[in-house]
């Protein structure tokens, strides 16, 4: 094999099929990037593949094939030597068990490793296929991805975000039990009835990394087993998750004792103060207390004291309801609007948390007496 590539093109390929690199890998061939080239006088090119058997990212640039062939390159080394060459074309040419990387004044002997033994990635068989906007799917997965349940949780139905489509709508949810987020755009395709599936965490938030930032379209593939992306010049695959979520629509129905907003900002920099004493409490607990004279916000640790935030809150009602400060940290983190509003209800009751036409989060109280 002898190509010629853009370094630019080629960094970017590998930072993309490098997601797909298991961090401790069951066999050493899972650690490479498998280069396989054509040259044929219509698609002249190189495509990049990596996969744990989970996830298999591919990638295609241009290139100038001269050899024809094939070879698996350690991807870490890839991902480390591209950033740092200077030169805009980068040479590639297997000779024996190596690849003789060049580029400008550089030259890299890396050991390559064979590409036979390289697992095949089988494109699933579609079943069924919708269009998306790049930035809409993006949003979708900041919104809900962030309240699924870590990997410590042994119910991997709740470690991955379902996607249902119905209508012109793609809805999508996430939970840990204790928490949910949920949020939908509008679609092109108008789907009958409802299809749902549960993508997992890791591979949806590998996609809100490598998906373009120009606002263009996303194809999205399925059936009962798999979920394929395909933008721009990469598609990554996943398995999905065996399972079904509750019902969320009576969740949503949050019965309210205080119904207001306040401003983002002020309510952002107040819980990272009140986090300093409030993460030495056993559950990372902050106390919202809401009434005519606003919000106060407060925690309590019999190992590092106390703190109080007063902060303006325009609503109706009074209530008051103890969080996870972390679960309220999360929302703030990735809300676009300037107000937050809440619904708060009695206080072992679950609280609504949202930004004007934004998606919903629901948490759920914790117990303090």
């Amino acid at each position: 094999m002898k190509l010629i590539v853009s370094r630019k093109d080629l960094k970017d390929a590998v930072s993309k099929v490098y997601n797909a690199v298991p961090p401790k890998a069951q066999t050493p061939i899972l650690n490479g990037i498998l280069f396989k080239t054509s040259n044929n006088a219509v698609v002249n090119s190189v495509e990049l593949q990596a996969t744990d058997f989970s996830i298999s990212i591919k990638a295609r640039i241009p290139a100038e094939v001269e050899v024809a062939g094939s070879a698996v390159i350690g991807g870490k080394k890839l991902a480390d030597i591209l950033p740092k060459l200077s030169g805009e074309i980068v040479t590639l040419e297997t000779v024996d068990n190596q690849i003789i990387l060049t580029n400008d004044a550089s030259k890299f002997e890396l050991y390559t490793m064979d590409a036979q033994d390289f697992p095949e990635i089988v494109e699933p068989k579609v079943e069924t296929k919708f269009f998306i906007k790049c930035e809409d799917l993006k949003q979708l997965i900041r919104h809900t991805s962030f309240a699924v349940a870590d990997k410590s949780d042994g119910r991997a139905v709740f470690q991955g975000v379902q996607m249902t489509f119905g209508g012109h709508n793609l809805q999508a949810v996430a939970t840990n039990t204790h928490r949910l987020a949920v949020d939908e755009v509008e679609l092109d395709d108008e789907t009958s009835g409802n299809v749902s599936m549960i993508i997992p965490a890791n591979a949806l938030n590998i996609i809100a990394r490598i998906l373009p930032e120009v606002d263009k379209g996303c194809e999205l593939k399925f059936n009962d087993k798999h979920f394929s992306i395909t933008a721009e010049n990469f598609n990554l695959t996943t398995r999905l998750i065996d399972g079904q979520f509750p019902p969320i629509d009576a969740l949503l129905k949050v019965e309210s004792k205080y119904s207001g907003s306040t401003d983002l900002r002020d309510l952002k920099a107040a819980l990272e103060r009140v986090k300093i004493i409030s993460k030495d409490t056993e559950y990372n607990t902050v106390h919202l207390k809401f009434d005519d004279e606003g919000l106060e916000m407060s925690a309590e640790s019999f190992n590092s004291g106390k703190v109080v935030e007063h902060l303006n809150s325009q609503g109706e009602g009074a209530a008051t309801v103890a969080l996870n400060a972390d679960y309220l940290s999360d929302i703030l983190r990735v809300t676009a609007a300037e107000e937050l509003k809440f619904v708060i209800s009695e206080p072992l009751k679950p609280a609504l948390f949202y930004g004007e036409g934004e998606f919903k989060n629901i948490i759920t109280p914790i117990r303090t007496a």
